[in-house]
């Protein structure tokens, strides 16, 4: 412990003696640089510690996550949630730029910032300031002072573990002298949360950890798409119906969900077959580029499609005007989840040329999917292929059968999809469970009394 707190000393040392300057001379030259540190140095200032305290003051207990951007934060944030309900102060650090911008977009309500430089006194006079009780990182982020300095206050957690191979990398640990070094940062007590067996393996085999520290207890990641549809049934509610009277007429709903030009393509060509459905065509491209959406709305022109965008859609609808057009291309971010709501059938992009994109969450809304062949990067998409809730296809033929066969069965498809979601809910509970960060706060409350 001694020579590793040394060497923490030392890297810090080097990072703030030489990484820092180079990177305020880099961002002179780079945009990209300037963006990633706007902000940074406020994490270490005097009035943030300030405020912090401030903050802090208002709770008994404290929990600290660290997210590497807006995906760990969603993640993290059905067990945020909770937490707060239960007067726990939490505060996010985000790695990236992006992650800040997305809680800000969001209008989070729960506290974040950018992290700091990895300095070790700078974590020190932060976690002096904010006294947690659990520190939790998500996935992996393992910055060597900011995990010195939180095991000298909290619990280190880490959750939704998965093996390095999981994450669309290849593993960075392939020594022992390596995989000792991950396991000194986060220290012998930590508790590790996997998502399953594999992960479980990779830190009891790879890392050396002892049984009573790791825990099978699923992704939280089910709990916050579950529970972001169900909040979206509310707070959509009046704008789908809106869509499904004055659009959709007669005519079922046709999704394409993240969708590339590729994706976009085969499902036209798709529905020139005379014995396809007839449906509206609803297309939310995972590149909301300007050029992107010319393209797009180009290829429909093509196929002698009308089309119009949804930020024009939602002007017509304020003004409850009939839409005539066969096909909304969305040119708006953040509105595809909402939009599962309105769907009969959904195609998740993706798969027809690369990887499949989110299944999940036209999965909680209960919408009959299908895709391309390449689903084999999501385990959703797995899982849900093996339960026979996503249909996999290549061949126009097939798929205009399973489109016929999914819209008789909608409803069906609609509980069995809900059923297989929530078999999967309920990670987050097992972990505020298993840390003990509520009930000692409940314990505390009843010896008051």
């Amino acid at each position: 412990m001694r020579y590793l707190s040394v060497a923490t000393i030392i890297y810090s040392i080097f990072i703030w003696a030489f990484v820092g300057p180079i990177l305020n001379i880099a961002k002179i030259f780079s945009d990209r640089v300037k963006r990633q540190l706007q902000g940074r140095a406020d994490a270490s200032s005097t009035k943030f510690l300030i405020e912090l305290a401030t903050l802090r003051m208002k709770a008994k207990n404290c929990a600290v996550f660290f997210c590497s951007s807006a995906g760990e934060f969603e993640q993290a944030k059905p067990i945020i949630d909770r937490l707060q309900k239960a007067n726990v102060f939490t505060h996010v650090f985000f790695f990236s730029r992006s992650g800040v911008e997305f809680a800000e977009a969001r209008q989070e309500e729960s506290s974040y910032s950018l992290s700091p430089l990895d300095i070790m006194w700078t974590w020190g006079a932060i976690f002096s300031v904010l006294r947690p009780k659990t520190v939790i990182l998500v996935r992996h982020e393992f910055w060597p002072a900011f995990l010195m300095a939180a095991r000298q206050w909290a619990t280190i957690a880490l959750i939704n573990g998965v093996p390095p191979s999981m994450l669309g990398r290849e593993p960075k640990i392939k020594t022992k002298a390596s995989a000792f070094l991950k396991k000194l940062l986060l220290g012998p007590q930590a508790k590790i949360y996997t998502v399953d067996q594999e992960g479980q393996d990779f830190y009891a085999n790879t890392l050396g950890y002892k049984s009573s520290h790791l825990k099978i207890v699923g992704d939280s990641k089910y709990d916050r798409v579950f529970e972001r549809v169900e909040h979206l049934r509310e707070t959509s509610l009046e704008t789908n119906t809106q869509l499904k009277k004055f659009w959709m007429g007669s005519k079922p709903i046709l999704i394409l969900g993240s969708a590339h030009l590729p994706d976009l393509n085969f499902i036209l060509e798709t529905l020139r077959h005379p014995k396809a459905p007839k449906v509206k065509l609803l297309v939310v491209p995972h590149d909301l580029s300007s050029r992107n959406i010319i393209d797009m709305t180009r290829l429909l022109k093509e196929n002698n499609l009308i089309s119009e965008l949804y930020s024009e859609v939602e002007v017509l609808l304020l003004d409850k005007k009939q839409i005539e057009s066969d096909a909304i291309v969305v040119d708006t971010l953040g509105r595809l989840s909402e939009l599962y709501g309105v769907a009969d059938l959904a195609w998740i992009g993706g798969a027809i040329h690369s990887k499949i994109h989110n299944v999940l969450e036209p999965a909680a809304w209960g919408v009959p999917m299908s895709s391309g062949t390449r689903y084999q990067n999501s385990q959703e998409a797995k899982i849900l292929k093996e339960e026979g809730l996503l249909f996999c296809t290549n061949s126009r033929d097939q798929l205009i059968d399973k489109w016929h066969e999914q819209l008789q069965v909608a409803s069906e498809t609609g509980h069995s999809l809900t059923r297989v979601i929530k078999k999967f809910c309920g990670t987050s509970e097992s972990i505020i469970r298993d840390l003990n960060i509520i009930e000692d706060q409940d314990a505390r409350k009843t010896n008051h009394h």
